[in-house]
C-alpha cells in the first residue's frame, strides 16, 4: 500500500514561464492535475503526455514532466512511470541545475524502482546542494538500514533529521528500529519512549516498541504494548496477525488461533495470515495444508517452503 507522498513535494512551484495562461500546454497540465486529484491516473498521465509533446525540449517541460511523473509514480508504485520519470530527471543533469529539489525527488524515485545506490547519490547530491529538509536525511538512514545493513551510516543520518526536526516521532521509531538491529534494546526503548510521547494517540510506535520488547525476549511487556495498540485501533489486522504469531511463539495456540481468525476476518487478502494459522493448526495437531494451499495461491514463498515441509501430496 503506497503512502502519502513526501513532505517536499509540497514545496515544489511549477515553472510554467513563457506560456500564456491560455496555452494548449497549460490547459494539458491542468486537465491532468484535475483528473490526479480525482484519482484518475491514466486520463492524467494522457494529458501530461500530449503536454510534453508540445514542448519536449525546453528544460522547465522537462523538469515539470519529471516532477509530475515522479508524482504519479510515488502514488501508484507503477514502474514504468517511475522509469519515465528518472529518465526525464537525468536529462536535467546536463543543465547543473542548482536544485536541491530536483536530486530529492529522483532519488526518491529510484527508491521506488530500488536502485539504491542511485537514490543514495541522489539524496547526498541534494544534501551537498544545501537541503535542509529532514526527510532527505531520513531516506538515506532507511535506505542504509534496510537495504545495506549499514546502521552506523543510518545512525549518523537520522541523527541529522532529527536535528532539523526534532518533532517528528517516526524519526525517533527509525533511530529505535536501527538501535534493536545492533541489539541495543535499552536505547531502542528509550526512542520508543520519545516517539510515543510525541504521538501517544498512533498505534504505530506502540507495535514497534512491542516488537522490540518481543526480540529483547520480554514477552509479557510486548504483549501489554500489543494490547494498547489493539486498544486505540481494534479492529488492525496487521496488530492482530504480530500478537498471534507472538502467541505462536511462546505457545499460547489457543489465543494466537483466535487474534489469526480476527485478522484474516478482517482482511482475507494477507497471504503471511494463512501462513500463519496454517502453522498454528499444525501445533494444535490439525491439518494446515489448506491455509498454504490459500496462500500458495495468492503468492507466498513462505507457504511453499511450509507446505512442502509439512503437508502430504
Amino acid at each position: 500500500m503506497k503512502t502519502q507522498l513526501p513532505l517536499f513535494i509540497s514545496l515544489f512551484i511549477f515553472v510554467i514561464s513563457g506560456f500564456s495562461q491560455s496555452s494548449p500546454y497549460v490547459d494539458y497540465i491542468q486537465k491532468g492535475k484535475n483528473f490526479i486529484d480525482n484519482k484518475n491516473v491514466d486520463s492524467a498521465l494522457y494529458y501530461f503526455n500530449k503536454a510534453y509533446s508540445l514542448d519536449s525540449k525546453r528544460v522547465e517541460a522537462i523538469y515539470e514532466m519529471g516532477y509530475l511523473l515522479g508524482e504519479v509514480c510515488l502514488y501508484t508504485g507503477n514502474k514504468d512511470t517511475c522509469l519515465q520519470s528518472v529518465e526525464l530527471l537525468d536529462k536535467l543533469d546536463k543543465f547543473r541545475l542548482d536544485e536541491s529539489f530536483m536530486y530529492s525527488l529522483r532519488a526518491t524515485v529510484k527508491m521506488e524502482i530500488e536502485d539504491m545506490d542511485g537514490a543514495i547519490r541522489d539524496y547526498k547530491t541534494a544534501i551537498r546542494m544545501g537541503s535542509k529538509i529532514a526527510e532527505d536525511y531520513s531516506q538515506i538512514a532507511k535506505i542504509y538500514m534496510f537495504a545495506l545493513a549499514d546502521f552506523d551510516s543510518a545512525l549518523n543520518y537520522i541523527n541529522q533529521a532529527i536535528a532539523l526536526e526534532p518533532n517528528e516521532p517516526i524519526y525517533y521509531t527509525n533511530r529505535a528500529i536501527i538501535y534493536r538491529n545492533i541489539v541495543n534494546y535499552q536505547s531502542a526503548l528509550a526512542e520508543h519512549d520519545k516517539a510515543i510521547s510525541l504521538a501517544p494517540e498512533s498505534s504505530d510506535f506502540l507495535v514497534e516498541k512491542a516488537i522490540t520488547y518481543f526480540e529483547a525476549r520480554n514477552f509479557k511487556e510486548a504483549k501489554n504494548y500489543f494490547e494498547k495498540a489493539l486498544a486505540i485501533e481494534p479492529n488492525s489486522p496487521a496488530i492482530l496477525h504480530d500478537l498471534a504469531f507472538m502467541e505462536y511463539g511462546q505457545g499460547q495456540l489457543q489465543n494466537a488461533m483466535r487474534h489469526i481468525n480476527q485478522s484474516i476476518k478482517l482482511d482475507s487478502q494477507d497471504a503471511e495470515s494463512y501462513v500463519l494459522r496454517g502453522l498454528i493448526k499444525i501445533e494444535m495437531e490439525e491439518n494446515g495444508c489448506e491455509d498454504f494451499k490459500r496462500a500458495m495461491e495468492m503468492g507466498s514463498k513462505n507457504a511453499q517452503v511450509e507446505y512442502e515441509f509439512n503437508c502430504d501430496d
